[in-house]
């Protein structure tokens, strides 16, 4: 059997959502989002579900309604490879 164990969310303040995501842990994501937005709210968007089907919801849902979506999820496939492949300055 398939573990359902990761959350689908979107943060909201004043009613706006202005991130949606997965996590496995709701309050330790919310926190973290109140660093920058203080104001706002995390809403659980359905049940749990597998990473793999959430991961594909977050995708649908940047595609769709965000464009300030993360950064992974809007750079093209070969922007991400390139940023992921730079040397860090630590390594040099």
């Amino acid at each position: 059997m398939v573990e359902r164990s990761t959350y689908k969310y979107r943060f909201k303040v004043y009613g706006k959502v202005v991130y949606c995501g997965i996590t496995t842990d709701l309050k330790r994501r919310e926190q973290e989002h109140r660093r920058r937005w203080p104001k706002g709210q995390i809403e659980q968007v359905g049940r749990r579900t597998t990473h793999k089907g959430a991961w594909n919801w977050e995708r649908q849902q940047a595609e769709r309604h965000f464009s300030s979506a993360s950064w992974c999820l809007r750079m093209n496939p070969q922007r991400r490879i390139r940023k992921l492949l730079r040397p860090s300055a630590a390594s040099m």
